[in-house]
């Protein structure tokens, strides 16, 4: 099992694979920021909902917390490797997912 951790107002928190219904719900908050562009405030919603997955806070405990954006991109950032997901950037263009099945099955 993977293990990392993030730091958020100056503490540290460990973070483990998340379980499938908390994957999922991940999943859909990145979809959602995807789809919505860095201008929109459902950008940050589902911000603070990915990382009270990660670390067991509701947003509303989430929200209260004094975050910088910076602790916010790293915290994001632990995903795709909590996750056994490795990003990809093709051509300049949009971040590919490719998980390790996908590639022991590429020929």
């Amino acid at each position: 099992m993977i293990m990392t951790t993030i730091t958020l107002e100056g503490k540290v928190y460990e973070v483990a694979p998340p379980a499938f219904g908390k994957l999922r719900k991940i999943i859909a908050a990145f979809n959602r920021m995807h789809q919505a562009g860095e201008e929109s405030l459902a950008t940050t919603d589902d911000a603070a909902l990915v990382i009270g997955l990660l670390i067991n806070k509701t947003t509303d405990e989430i929200d209260a917390m004094q975050i910088s954006f910076k602790e916010m991109v790293e915290a994001l950032g632990v995903v795709p490797v909590i996750c056994g997901l490795e990003m990809k950037v093709s051509s300049g263009e949009a971040l590919v997912a490719e998980t390790d099945l996908m590639k022991s099955t590429a020929t």
